[in-house]
């Protein structure tokens, strides 16, 4: 499996929010999404790949099952809107896609069992329209 790319700022801005979070986030969460940038290649972002999901992205993922595609857009928890495919990066799905590029194959835990996404194209990437504050 091709290990994640992150930028620095999200780096720090995800770290950060893990150090300093109230029980709303799941701990096994925070702990696996600390595991995982630790051992991301962690990039300036300016130089990250535009087909990389970073935070504040929106890609396009396609079933791997089923062929059904879907639009999610990876975000902070204070910013989730289920209804618009706005997912928090400490939900299962969130952590799967961070810092994964087009073309991989990415897995989570649904209520309907285990579900298999490949991730078709990175729509829109804020550092990709040179937009390092989101």
């Amino acid at each position: 499996m091709q290990g994640r790319l992150i930028t620095l700022t999200d780096y720090r801005r995800l770290m950060d929010v893990i150090n300093t979070s109230t029980s709303t986030i799941s701990p096994m969460i925070s702990a696996r999404l600390t595991y995982e940038l630790n051992g991301a290649r962690i990039f300036a972002s300016e130089d990250i790949d535009e087909k990389v999901i970073t935070m504040n992205s929106r890609a396009l993922l396609r079933d791997r099952v089923n062929g059904s595609e879907l639009e999610v857009t990876v975000t902070y928890p204070g910013q989730v809107d289920i209804r618009s495919n706005r997912i928090s990066v400490f939900s299962p799905a969130g952590l799967a896609l961070l810092g994964r590029k087009t073309g991989t194959i990415i897995a989570w835990n649904t209520q309907a069992g285990l579900r298999q996404f490949e991730v078709v194209e990175v729509l829109f990437q804020p550092e990709a329209v040179g937009d390092y504050s989101l």
